[in-house]
């Protein structure tokens, strides 16, 4: 089965990425990418995506990471830097890279893009493996 499925058969099972109509986009060992399009349901008052729609894009980014790796892992640990709103429509795409790992830790960069390749979040987060491969 390819990670690309493998990840498409483990969004099926999470309520909170389906709630939010996310989509896994491409997917390989060192990088995946996921998707949503800002709808009504998730904006705030002034029609602004809101802040935690983004993060919640990119958290769940970062954990299919290291699921495409065969790690289940829980964020530890997020530093999160918005540079530009997303606006009602837009399409927004994160991807996740795995930068570095030391024993059960699982660092990660997740860029958040809308459909014009402009920045929305830049993301760095630390998963915490709580099962792996090799167990």
């Amino acid at each position: 089965m390819s990670i690309l499925h493998k990840l498409q058969q483990l969004l099926l099972k999470d309520a909170a990425s389906q709630t939010l109509d996310m989509e896994v986009i491409a997917a390989s060992e060192v990088e995946v990418v996921m998707g949503l399009t800002v709808s009504e349901k998730v904006t705030n008052g002034f029609n602004i995506c809101h802040g935690g729609v983004i993060f919640t894009l990119a958290d769940t980014t970062l954990a299919f990471a290291c699921f495409a790796q065969e790690e289940t892992a829980l964020t530890q640990s997020v530093q999160v830097e918005y540079v530009q709103s997303a606006q009602l429509h837009d399409q927004l795409r994160a991807v996740s890279t795995i930068t570095h790992r030391r024993k059960r830790n699982i660092f990660c960069d997740i860029q958040v893009f809308n459909q014009h390749d402009e920045l929305i979040a830049l993301v760095r987060g630390r998963q915490v493996a709580i099962s792996t491969k090799s167990e």
